[in-house]
């Protein structure tokens, strides 16, 4: 599926990047964003078992909308979500959309005081320190005050 089928199809697509040490705030914010519309890519879930696993990154990421990144001191330094960090984006540069904060692909989503890489610097970032996602609808909208909108604006938005 390529971008433009995104388009089309209404549903945004999301893949998430995650340390496995951080998978339960991840598998978290996967049934979010699947309440909320969106179609989520997931390693555990959405990679072809047996292929190679470069290759399988880089496919999700492309089928992709928005990569969510679960930024944390254990992602940090891993190798596949270093690795899922650059090829998205190398993808908004390959599409021209590296200097517009609308089409950016690449969201940040810090679940501790890990301080963001240089190169995130420019881009939204969703501090969710200490957030308890059970139940998982109230702490994005009630418990800490960030509207519905804020959040489907950039998840929700693809490139045309």
């Amino acid at each position: 599926m390529t971008g433009k089928e995104i388009t089309k199809s209404n549903n945004p697509i999301v893949f998430i990047s995650y340390a496995w040490a951080d998978e339960l705030s991840a598998l978290a914010i996967d049934q979010w964003l699947r309440d909320h519309g969106a179609r989520v890519l997931i390693d555990r879930r959405d990679f072809i078992p047996g292929n190679d696993i470069e290759a399988e990154i880089v496919r999700c990421i492309r089928d992709s909308g928005k990569v969510v990144c679960i930024y944390s001191k254990n992602s940090s330094n891993r190798p596949y979500p270093e690795l899922e960090r650059r090829i998205a984006a190398a993808l908004e540069r390959e599409e021209g959309n590296e200097g517009t904060a609308r089409h950016r692909r690449l969201i940040y989503f810090c679940i501790d005081d890990t301080p963001l890489p240089i190169e995130a610097l420019p881009r939204l970032a969703i501090k969710a320190i200490n957030m308890d996602f059970n139940p998982l609808h109230q702490p994005f909208t009630k418990d800490h005050h960030i509207p519905l909108q804020s959040i489907k604006t950039p998840f929700f938005t693809t490139a045309t």
